[in-house]
Parts: structure tokens; C-alpha cells; sequence
């Protein structure tokens, strides 16, 4: 299966304030050698109609053995109260 040869932690999303607007991050842990796959970054009001997000990767930290925490920063403010976002994975 795509996601167990590709992630390796469930996502953490915090909140980043820059000039009173909210933007969410989203943290996570994948295998390195996972060249095969794109991850994406997918936003959705309801859970039901998911868009894909513009999000740009703001760090990727080398851990030890097959794995590196990798941060990504969902480029548009938050701008409801209720918001939701995932990882979709796709082969390149």
C-alpha cells in the first residue's frame, strides 16, 4: 500500500500567525527513498469536497535510519472556523 511505503507518522497541524491572519502547518514523518510518490496537501470545508492546496514545503529535517519530518505550510489563510486538511498521495 502507497501510504505505509511512504509515511511514517499520522500528520500535526499548528497554527502559524503572520500579520493577524492564521495559516496551518502541517508536520509529518516519511521515508526517505520514497522518490516514487507525491505527496499533496488537500483542504476541505465539510470532509466531503476536498481541494488540492497550494502549500509550500518550509522544512525537511533528517532523522535517523529511512525517515525525515517534513513540514509544510498551506500557502492560504485560514479563513472559516472549521477547516480540514490531508495528505494525498499519488505515483509520479
Amino acid at each position: 500500500e502507497l501510504n505505509s511505503y511512504v509515511l511514517r507518522s499520522a500528520p500535526e497541524v499548528s497554527l502559524l500567525e503572520v500579520a493577524g491572519e492564521f495559516f496551518a502547518e502541517v508536520s509529518f514523518d516519511r521515508q526517505i527513498n520514497a522518490d516514487q510518490a507525491r505527496i499533496l496537501m488537500q483542504a476541505s470545508d465539510d470532509v466531503e469536497a476536498w481541494a488540492n492546496s497550494q502549500a509550500t514545503k518550509v522544512s525537511e529535517v533528517f532523522g535517523a535510519g529511512e525517515t525525515s519530518r517534513v513540514t509544510f505550510l498551506i500557502n492560504e489563510p485560514i479563513t472559516n472556523e472549521r477547516g480540514f486538511y490531508r495528505r494525498k498521495l499519488q505515483l509520479k
